[in-house]
């Protein structure tokens, strides 16, 4: 269960990227996580957004990605804080 958040702030974030994909296994239409990340909120905010690979930026945090070149993001399990 989720507790909301109230007056404080976070140390470290949290995103999840979801889409919908055809399960390799059975052919059914279903909703994928294809990026998950935590990251320290100070690290994150330092970020420069306009001189980054955002691709390459994931390495500087915890974080589960599957890329193929042809293929693209495949499914992930999500990240638990």
């Amino acid at each position: 269960m989720q507790r909301p958040i109230t007056g404080t702030q976070l140390d470290v974030g949290a995103t999840r990227s979801d889409g919908t994909g055809a399960n390799r296994e059975t052919g059914a239409i279903e909703q994928q996580t294809v990026l998950s990340v935590h990251y320290p909120r100070e690290e994150f905010q330092a970020l420069r957004f306009d001189g980054i690979d955002p691709s390459d930026s994931m390495r500087r945090f915890v974080h589960n990605k599957d890329f193929k070149r042809g293929e693209g993001l495949r499914p992930v399990a999500p990240l638990v804080i």
